[in-house]
């Protein structure tokens, strides 16, 4: 079936990180589709692949597509108010970014909804609301606790809010915890990572101590 062989095409080219050859073959895969399966297939691509390519109006269009469309399935749906989220905070639009978060919140609680949690915190730590987006990180902590992938890096922003207050403590403390029990490897080799940033900070700030005094000498 004609529909099947371009699905595939379609995906191979966007897996590969092909996204200016997966569009077109996209919307041949939205003109040819017969059932809704392979349209949400192809907008779902669509989408994704604008939003990839910094093509946010475009990403936003397929999003909306899919919402109006909304009988294709319900995480089809999350996943699009998600994506408006995601181009609207990419354009620096925090706000209205907040409210697709919101709305992805209310409907969805799958990986989409903790992917928009994240992404609240995020925006509330670019914002400097350090103590919103710490309650923000805690509820994603609480209510999607399934998705490790998102519990992984929420506490990794955790930290880096603990650090934009000055609480190096309870950085340290979060780091330690996630290198000795997170079940996944690249959150542990990230957490790693950060612990050996906050040790070189530590050591040039102990440097630049000990040179202030030998100059007041």
């Amino acid at each position: 079936m004609l529909s099947k062989v371009v699905a595939r095409i379609s995906e191979l080219e966007y897996k590969n990180g092909k996204y200016e050859n997966a569009i077109p073959a996209f919307m041949r895969l939205a003109a040819i589709s017969t059932t809704k399966k392979d349209l949400y297939t192809a907008w779902s691509g669509l989408m994704e692949s604008h939003y990839l390519l910094a093509q946010y109006d475009s990403a936003d269009k397929y999003a909306n597509l899919i919402i109006e469309k909304g009988n294709i399935n319900a995480g089809a749906v999350n996943k699009a108010s998600l994506y408006l989220g995601k181009t609207a905070m990419a354009r620096g639009d925090y706000e209205t970014a907040k409210d697709e978060f919101l709305n992805t919140l209310n409907s969805a609680q799958d990986e989409y909804g903790a992917e928009a949690k994240y992404l609240m915190a995020e925006i509330f730590y670019l914002n400097k609301e350090h103590a919103r987006c710490y309650e923000t990180l805690v509820g994603l902590n609480r209510d999607f606790s399934a998705y490790t992938e998102w519990v992984g890096k929420s506490f990794l922003l955790l930290v880096d809010n603990y650090i934009a207050q000055g609480e190096t403590f309870q950085a340290r403390g979060t780091l330690k915890s996630l290198i000795d029990n997170f079940p996944l490897q690249h959150i542990k080799d990230k957490a790693t990572e950060k612990m050996k940033q906050m040790d070189e900070a530590d050591r040039r700030s102990e440097a630049e101590t000990k040179s202030d005094t030998v100059d007041n000498r």
